[in-house]
């Protein structure tokens, strides 16, 4: 516990740090401390657009999607309650069958993913 405050890990380091900067703002100008979880979500973002475009470079496609079910997509994946998921990736070969899809294979349409 101690080394995850020392870390600046949680609400009261979080806490801490913004009355901290609340206080040295008259003397110093100091940038504004977000939580964890933001710092996280942004970083994990910048380095999900890298992934995005290097998959793109190499010919597949990509595409990024928020807005789910964040409950449901750790359930489905076995992801701990502890980690947040900020965005999702799908990540293949572009379909470049006819219209109609599939090509006739009425077993794969039949197929269901999991809802989101």
């Amino acid at each position: 516990i101690a080394s995850t405050f020392l870390m600046g890990e949680g609400t009261v380091a979080t806490w801490m740090k913004q009355a901290a900067t609340h206080i040295m703002s008259p003397i110093q100008p100091m940038p504004s401390i977000d939580s964890v979880q933001s710092w996280s979500f942004k970083n994990t973002s910048l380095a999900a657009q890298t992934f995005v475009l290097s998959a793109t470079s190499h010919g597949l496609a990509t595409c990024l999607m928020e807005g789910y079910d964040d409950r449901r997509v750790k359930e489905v994946l076995r992801i701990p309650d502890r980690y947040g998921v900020p965005m999702v990736c799908c990540l293949g070969y572009e379909y470049k069958g006819d219209e109609g899809g599939f090509d006739g294979d009425s077993e794969m349409r039949k197929k269901k993913a999991p809802r989101l």
